[in-house]
């Protein structure tokens, strides 16, 4: 497996997890009533427009070929770390009002 190849897993793996922790933050939010649903679906929501950007990006490191892929990484890596850091926040939240 080389470097790009083992890059694609990483991201594969991550984006995973990461499909896992929204999940659970969804049924969090069907629990939720009135305003409190409200406002956890708009962040249920700016969480998946984040993973879906994300998919977009890592489809085009995959697609990229040559030296390309590795200036992607950067961006993508950057995303990531975002959504992972949000998803942690949207936790920090559901305690709180828990």
């Amino acid at each position: 497996m080389n470097t790009k190849q083992a890059y694609e897993e990483q991201v594969k793996s991550r984006l995973s997890e990461l499909d896992k922790q929204i999940s659970n933050l969804a049924e969090q939010v069907d629990k939720q009533a009135g305003e409190a649903r409200q406002q956890a679906q708009k962040q249920l929501d700016s969480l998946k427009a984040q993973r879906e950007e994300i998919a977009r990006r890592a489809k085009a490191v995959q697609e990229a070929s040559g030296a390309a892929w590795e200036d992607l990484r950067d961006g993508l890596n950057k995303a990531l770390d975002s959504l992972s850091q949000s998803v942690d926040k949207a936790f920090g939240r559901f305690e709180k009002a828990a």
